[in-house]
């Protein structure tokens, strides 16, 4: 008599749970493990390879991170987070127009979402693009008016924006 083959049910919760307890422990590497094991289990799911995209980022392994941010978008393309770390990496890699094409993205998904206009305003001022921070820095000031005193506070003081006019 034949044996009926046997499909084993693998516990995506349990790798998930895992995964998040290694990282709330800073045991990024052990979670990064974690979560390609899951990501390659449960493939089609955008949450995975965005929870890895971020856990690869913690250690700096921008390549491998901005991967995962971008099979979790083709997966999820309104994701807004996943924009945002994508924003991160490739802002880490060099990657500004890029990084300002993600940001910007994360932006129009969640215009009521200070960080990715936050780094939007810090990426325009370290460009010397001035307008552009001060609209972006504007368009804060509009809903979060505390954070946006926060970040003025961090950026250049004098004649620099005056050259918004």
């Amino acid at each position: 008599m034949e044996r009926a083959a046997h499909s084993v049910r693998v516990p995506t919760n349990a790798l998930a749970t895992r995964a998040h307890l290694l990282a709330a422990v800073d045991r990024w590497e052990a979670a990064a493990q974690q979560l390609r094991v899951l990501s390659t289990l449960a493939p089609g799911e955008a949450k995975h390879h965005f929870n890895l995209g971020y856990t690869l980022q913690q250690i700096q392994a921008w390549t491998s991170a901005e991967g995962a941010f971008r099979r979790a978008l083709a997966l999820a393309p309104r994701m807004d987070l996943a924009w945002f770390g994508l924003g991160e990496v490739l802002s880490a890699q060099g990657r500004y127009a890029e990084a300002e094409w993600a940001w910007l993205r994360q932006v129009e998904l969640q215009p009521f979402c200070p960080d990715g206009l936050e780094r939007l305003v810090r990426l325009y001022v370290q460009q010397g693009q001035w307008q552009q921070a001060e609209q972006s820095l504007a368009r804060l000031r509009s809903f979060a008016p505390r954070r946006a005193l926060a970040l003025e506070s961090s950026l250049p003081d004098g004649d620099v924006w005056s050259q918004t006019a």
